[in-house]
């Protein structure tokens, strides 16, 4: 579907273009068109970095470099809504990567990062994308909707507004809590932000480790899981994945959930 695509651990990036536009990305692939130098990788980060600043983004994110031109930004856009400002990054990026940062006319018009000079062409690549219609066998692109955010054409209007369910992320841009799907994996988020994983029939502490990469799969892939799952889930395991307390009677077993969860979560 996408010609211009870039999988880095696990993680593909869509090269942005005027038919594949961002979303609400977790990482900017930046690349450009010569093999960066000794350094000249941080410098781009840097520059890189500055732009996103410019428009609301946090500082001081890392980055790595994934190809002998190009890097891999890791910014989550969502906080501080700064997803709502890319434009005018990926233009102020170009500026920058090529001429420097701003001169600073206190410092005797010096510039805080150099710029690379002449590198080629400049793309940008993000790992969540707006694409195509989700209409089954249209194949349009489309932006999202201004009224239902989901991403119909212009051939098929939406009707109702779709109930959108339980966000993944709050307005600061962290999970909230509840069980997500990412892939095959169940994770579960508690109130107070802990993080497990159903493991062998059980909720499972994730490590330390594990807990930033398992936060940006959620982040970027995961969905709330439903209550179908949970039950199917259950009824596999013997344990109730909502409370995570074990399956005792066959009723339990049979509707995968203990009475009081699935009273909970209207299952009969």
């Amino acid at each position: 579907m996408y010609p211009d695509t870039v999988t880095y651990d696990d993680t593909t990036f869509y090269k942005i273009s005027d038919e594949v536009w961002e979303n609400a990305p977790y990482a900017i692939r930046v690349q450009v068109g010569r093999e960066l130098a000794d350094g000249e990788d941080r410098q781009l980060a840097g520059l890189v970095g500055y732009a996103y600043a410019k428009t609301g983004g946090e500082r001081g994110n890392s980055f790595t470099k994934d190809t002998p031109n190009s890097i891999i930004y890791w910014a989550d856009t969502t906080k501080g809504r700064a997803y709502k400002h890319l434009d005018e990054f990926f233009e102020d990026a170009r500026t920058y990567i090529v001429e420097g940062s701003p001169k600073r006319k206190r410092s005797g018009d010096t510039r805080l990062i150099e710029g690379l000079g002449d590198v080629g062409d400049i793309s940008f690549w993000a790992d969540n994308v707006v694409s195509y219609c989700d209409r089954p066998q249209c194949g349009q692109v489309t932006a999202p909707c201004e009224e239902c955010e989901t991403t119909h054409c212009y051939i098929h209007p939406h009707v109702d507004k779709p109930d959108p369910g339980l966000p993944v992320l709050n307005d600061k841009g962290a999970i909230n809590p509840g069980i997500y799907t990412v892939d095959t994996a169940q994770y579960r988020v508690g109130k107070t932000g802990r993080l497990t994983q159903f493991r062998d029939r059980e909720w499972r502490s994730v490590n330390a480790g594990q807990k930033q990469d398992a936060e940006y799969r959620i982040k970027t892939r995961g969905t709330r899981t439903s209550v179908e799952t949970l039950r199917s889930l259950g009824t596999a395991s013997g344990t109730c994945l909502v409370c995570g307390k074990p399956l005792k009677d066959d009723a339990s077993k049979n509707r995968g959930m203990g009475p009081k969860c699935a009273k909970d979560n209207g299952v009969t």
